[in-house]
């Protein structure tokens, strides 16, 4: 506990009253980003996993590594299909982390139609003529164990698919690459339009369309919009 800033005299009557508490995330005001009392380095400019290892005083390579997951997730029944299967998720908690690009997941599908698409999302796409997984998260990570790779954008559901050891791949333009820069996470860029707000900017949470520099013009969402879906394809081809 020294490592982390509690030094403990009275060990035994320590245990029986109260536990240490570390909360993890990201702390920040609009108008006081980096709040430096709760951040070591800038939250903005850094791997996501170091934001937790700062915190907790582990060096980053030991938190790199993937997590042992529940047995109701790693040992979780992979459906079968005629096709191999491939998983993708198309939903998060703000437009900027969207693949914004028109059709684009449609165009994904139907160029790649040699896989059997799953959509994992439980936002489910209704544009989109795929197959819906169930909500329960066990039943998707079965889904995920029996497909070849996952394609998803920057949210909670790219890093459980990395978590499961599934060869993954990530669209996101609002995100600089080292967020994401970790083995087994292929992050799909577009570094030639509007890039990486999240770390030259201060990321409005109470505002489900922010894009700082160019929201309510034609540019808005440039960095998402512009990833192509040969783009994607290439990346994908390249890897697997």
């Amino acid at each position: 506990y020294k490592k982390i800033g509690i030094e403990i005299l009275d060990w035994d009557n320590f245990k029986t009253i109260q536990k240490p508490i570390i909360t993890l995330g990201v702390f920040y005001e609009m108008h006081n980003p980096w709040k430096k009392d709760e951040h070591k380095n800038d939250w903005r400019k850094i791997h996501l996993s170091q934001i937790a290892s700062d915190r907790l005083g582990i060096p980053l390579d030991e938190i790199n590594a993937r997590p042992l997951m529940n047995p109701s997730f790693r040992n979780a029944i992979k459906p079968k299909r005629k096709k191999p299967i491939v998983t993708f998720a198309t939903a998060s908690t703000a437009q900027s982390k969207y693949w914004n690009r028109e059709n684009g997941w449609q165009n994904l599908v139907n160029e790649m139609s040699d896989y059997h698409w799953v959509h994992c999302s439980k936002e489910k796409h209704h544009n989109l003529n795929t197959e819906q997984s169930p909500e329960a998260l066990e039943e998707v990570a079965g889904f995920m164990l029996a497909s070849k790779f996952f394609v998803g954008i920057s949210s909670g559901l790219t890093w459980f698919a990395w978590a499961l050891n599934v060869p993954t791949f990530s669209i996101s333009g609002f995100t600089p690459e080292v967020v994401e820069r970790i083995e087994g996470i292929t992050t799909i860029q577009n570094p030639r339009v509007c890039n990486s707000c999240w770390a030259w900017d201060v990321f409005d949470k109470g505002d489900w369309n922010w894009c700082p520099a160019h929201k309510g013009t034609d540019r808005q969402f440039e960095c998402s919009k512009e990833i192509t879906e040969e783009m994607v394809i290439n990346r994908i081809n390249e890897t697997i």
